[in-house]
């Protein structure tokens, strides 16, 4: 009787483990690599909308509680540090393929991106994405440079200095009030072609040319670019100097002091009103 009763438990055991097992393995779902469904995110304050399709199956194998979220890698495509772009509603998404729109953050900014795809019930993470250039555009208009003086000169053998306005004139929208900003200068080689110089904020100038300069949103197209500014140089002596005033032309004294700079040379003379 015991044997009896001993063999029934070690039967019904057996029963529930292979239960519980078969129960584990329907309870696992494969998810795809997400597909893009852009090329690359510029986006804007007036434009943050990017959508990705995703497979998974077996659909039945999806619990009603789960929730799918979508991770961005970092610039260089690395889910060490992976950022969440979207969670969706428990039990929202119950057939495959599916589609989901997300935003990009605002401090999004880089050529290799990736995203991937994750559930909650069960547990799954999908492959990486292809990778895109993703860019935030936090300024986009264009922005004035040199005091929006169109043409600059220096002594031979000497540099000009050419910077972005701050905050210019106008309703200048200078660039420089965005602190995450990077900035690409360039020079013109025909009236459609150019060269990259130099990053920064400023630009010393040895050379003679036509200079602008654009707000780095790499393979993003953007209206965040500068009047372009001709640069010469002259010969000790030659030069007729023009001077500028850090708070533009004309300047108004209820603005308070402004600084007054001329073409770099070895030496200088300043004079008011005929008087040195």
């Amino acid at each position: 009787m015991h044997k009896t009763t001993l063999l029934k438990n070690l039967l019904i055991g057996f029963c529930l483990l292979v239960f519980s097992n078969v129960e584990n393995a329907n309870a696992q779902i494969v998810i795809s690599a997400p597909n893009l469904g852009f090329s690359q995110a510029c986006a804007s304050a007036s434009f943050n909308t990017y959508s990705t399709t995703f497979n998974f199956s077996p659909v039945s194998g999806v619990s009603p509680s789960n929730q799918f979220i979508i991770e961005m890698s970092d610039a260089d495509g690395s889910f060490a540090n992976p950022t969440v772009l979207l969670t969706t509603a428990a039990g929202s998404i119950t057939t495959s393929p599916a589609t989901l729109n997300f935003q990009i953050p605002t401090e999004t900014a880089g050529e290799g991106y990736r995203i991937r795809i994750k559930s909650t019930a069960p547990a799954a993470t999908s492959a990486g994405s292809a990778t895109f250039a993703a860019y935030y555009k936090t300024q986009d208009s264009p922005f004035t440079i040199n005091n929006l003086v169109s043409t600059g000169a220096f002594c031979s053998g000497g540099s000009y200095l050419l910077t972005i306005d701050n905050p210019g004139t106008g309703t200048n929208d200078s660039p420089l009030n965005y602190p995450s900003l990077t900035f690409k200068w360039y020079k013109e080689t025909s009236p459609t072609t150019s060269v990259f110089v130099a990053e920064g904020e400023t630009l010393e100038v040895t050379q003679e040319g036509t200079y602008f300069c654009e707000t780095n949103y790499g393979t993003c197209t953007s209206n965040s670019y500068s009047n372009r500014v001709t640069i010469t140089a002259v010969t000790s002596g030659e030069a007729n100097a023009g001077i500028f005033s850090s708070l533009g032309n004309p300047f108004c004294p209820d603005q308070g002091a402004t600084t007054l700079s001329t073409l770099n040379g070895t030496s200088y003379q300043w004079y008011k009103n005929g008087q040195a």
